[in-house]
């Protein structure tokens, strides 16, 4: 941990021959086995701790993103900017997609729940598919 805080900038970190120390042995190599040319990392999936989305960008040095989408909006539909250092959140949606949370009375979520709305995420616009490839029943059943 002492190592991490060094690196994030705690007050023996900005010791400037540690960082540099840190940097020579492990995260310089580290940034070489992988091209050495990284500028940025975007993750998708499921979502990352902080913790692990800043050990990341400790470790390799770059920008760490996060995204959101599902395979009917053909991957993406929000994605973090590439120059956000913030943690936790997957950045505004995509030019291409509008984004709405809706109530969900089936499972108890509502959007007008106190202090944090919640529900189901509705995503739309041109990139989501229109239904199943050569599967009609499957598309009647959304």
């Amino acid at each position: 941990k002492r190592n991490l805080a060094a690196i994030e900038g705690s007050w023996f970190g900005s010791w400037a021959p540690e960082r540099l120390l840190w940097n020579s042995i492990i995260f310089k190599p580290i940034r070489a086995m992988l091209g050495g040319r990284i500028r940025f990392i975007l993750c998708g999936g499921a979502p990352l701790s902080s913790d692990t989305q800043r050990f990341i960008n400790i470790c390799l040095g770059v920008p760490v993103g996060q995204g959101y989408g599902l395979t009917e909006t053909c991957a993406g539909a929000a994605f973090s900017e590439w120059d956000d250092a913030s943690v936790g959140r997957v950045g505004p949606p995509l030019p291409c997609c509008y984004v709405k949370l809706i109530s969900w009375e089936e499972g108890g979520y509502r959007i007008s729940d106190s202090p944090m709305p919640r529900g189901e995420v509705v995503i739309g616009g041109h990139s989501v598919t229109k239904g199943y490839f050569n599967n009609e029943a499957k598309t009647d059943e959304v």
